[in-house]
């Protein structure tokens, strides 16, 4: 009498306890980068235009599957002509339709000189196989801050990115 006051109880739980299935954990979605820019500077002293240093630019985004048009992005750069330097840029974007991300973050660059600022990025994928995309990216950047900098000015920068993608 007495198991089958604890038995169907018991034997209830286990019967629940092998039903469940575990939660599924959240998936990071992780992808790679590189390209290069360059474009037109202005601001200074005499407030004139020319070419911005040309910069390479190596990077990682992340998101979650959960909710994938949210990504967090982060890239080395590196200036290459007519001066060298090297940087870095952290930002966070947003993916509008399956091939136009829009982003914006801060970058600076930190050696052999500095140069602190913001950055707006909008980037266009362009599919050339199932995992991977040509990027072509307009951006506008400003630095306000840094050892780089004329005296009491902003420098503002128009550049175009181009570019592969890889979904890893």
């Amino acid at each position: 009498m007495r198991w089958r006051r604890w038995g169907v109880p018991t034997g209830l739980l286990a019967l629940v306890a092998l039903s469940v299935r575990p939660a599924g954990a959240q998936k990071y979605l992780i992808g790679a980068s590189a390209g290069a820019s360059s474009g037109v500077e202005g601001g200074g002293p005499q407030g004139t235009m020319a070419m911005t240093r040309t910069r390479v630019r190596i990077a990682v985004d992340a998101r979650v599957d959960e909710s994938p048009e949210d990504l967090l992005l982060g890239g080395l750069d590196a200036e290459v002509t007519p001066t060298s330097g090297i940087g870095a840029d952290l930002r966070y974007g947003r993916m509008v339709g399956d091939r136009v991300v829009l982003s914006a973050g801060i970058l600076g660059i930190l050696a052999p000189w500095t140069l602190y600022g913001a950055c707006a990025v909008f980037e266009y994928r362009i599919p050339i196989a199932q995992r991977f995309q040509i990027t072509i990216a307009p951006e506008g950047d400003v630095f306000f801050l840094g050892t780089d900098l004329p005296d009491g000015t902003a420098i503002w920068q128009f550049r175009l990115n181009g570019g592969l993608r890889a979904d890893l």
